[in-house]
């Protein structure tokens, strides 16, 4: 198994009071250690369906051969030139119940590219109405 951490800008970044950590069979090929996400600034006007992912990211995870695959589940992503290696949409993120959705994408995200664990770990309990989510892929 392959474990990636996730580092997410908080608290920055509204609804990313996160932390987390993604297992990846060998047979996947993912070449990385850490995964930095940031948020999308709410002037940009981006749908929720959408990731941005970092040019450099998108190799390491070899988005391109699961295309198809996130058609399916109506995530789309687009790559650009960034310091982070995902950015997230403040649709997303905004609002109560942010935290929550953006553990949604995220889950829906890395099991199309082969993710078999995917546990997330709120930071900030209060403000949160989500506990930890502990998501194995039976596949």
């Amino acid at each position: 198994m392959k474990n990636v951490t996730l580092q997410f800008n908080y608290p920055e970044d509204e609804g990313l009071n996160l932390s987390g950590t993604i297992s990846f069979p060998e047979s996947v090929g993912v070449s990385i250690n850490t995964l930095r996400i940031r948020g999308l600034g709410e002037w940009r006007h981006v749908q929720s369906n959408i990731i941005h992912v970092n040019e450099v990211t998108i190799g390491n995870l070899k988005l391109i051969d699961h295309a198809a695959k996130f058609s399916k589940i109506g995530i789309n992503w687009i790559g650009l030139k960034a310091d982070y290696d995902i950015l997230l949409s403040h649709t997303v993120r905004a609002g109560k119940n942010g935290t929550k959705k953006v553990q949604e994408q995220l889950t829906k995200f890395f099991k199309v590219i082969g993710a078999t664990k995917i546990v997330f770990n709120v930071k900030d309990l209060e403000s949160a109405e989500v506990g930890d989510i502990d998501d194995d892929v039976d596949e």
